[in-house]
């Protein structure tokens, strides 16, 4: 385990995680993880016991992703909460409630000499996986947000695609070809990505 926050006892220490992984589960809550270990239980024939892999872990950490604004929270506003530690408003994105850019966990490891990736089952610039490297009042502007990317220098994003990708008029040049001139390369499918993977610095992965 290795602590960022460098207090006292942490000096001591100069060993630090090689990788570092940070899952998120899109709408899963607490009530979500205890259904599913009494499910897991129930299929077992036991009243408890059945255990996820994670609620097992040693050190267990809780965040809350409330809107500022909203009685009910958006991905961008929960996104924005679990990458920056800072509650903002519905639709805003990597922002506080004034608008003001905020820096993500990402960009603090990177400084510290990581490499970052981030990797979403959606496109990468819907708003959990932009939460980490996009500033933005509106998590709905997304050619803005893709272009961001670029600004990020981070080495690797994976995703489904990229929404809106030339623009809200479609008049925009492509997202792709914007990145491609800023040092990405876009690669679609596993045969473009495994034959660029070992040479290219910085990749986008579709």
């Amino acid at each position: 385990i290795t602590c960022f926050a460098g207090c006292n006892d942490c000096k001591k220490d100069d060993t630090r995680a090689k990788y570092i992984f940070y899952f998120i589960g899109d709408g899963m809550g607490n009530t979500h993880v205890a259904l599913t270990e009494s499910y897991l239980s129930y299929k077992a024939g036991k009243e408890n016991g059945e255990r996820l892999s994670f609620t097992q872990f040693p050190y267990l950490g809780t965040c809350d992703t409330y809107s500022m604004d909203w009685s009910v929270t958006c991905s961008s506003a929960a996104g924005t909460a679990i990458a920056t530690g800072t509650k903002t408003n519905n639709n805003f994105l990597g922002v506080d409630v004034n608008g003001e850019p905020l820096e993500s966990i990402a960009f603090q490891l990177k400084r510290d000499g990581y490499k970052i990736g981030i990797m979403s089952s959606v496109q990468v610039n819907q708003a959990t996986p932009a939460s980490f490297y996009a500033h933005n009042t509106d998590r709905g502007d997304y050619y803005e947000i893709s272009k961001e990317i670029a600004e990020s220098g981070f080495e690797f994003f994976g995703g489904s695609g990229f929404y809106r990708p030339r623009g809200k008029d479609g008049n925009d040049q492509p997202t792709n070809e914007y990145l491609e001139e800023r040092g990405y390369k876009v690669c679609y499918g596993t045969k473009e990505f495994n034959s660029n993977a070992s040479t290219t610095e910085k990749i986008v992965f579709i």
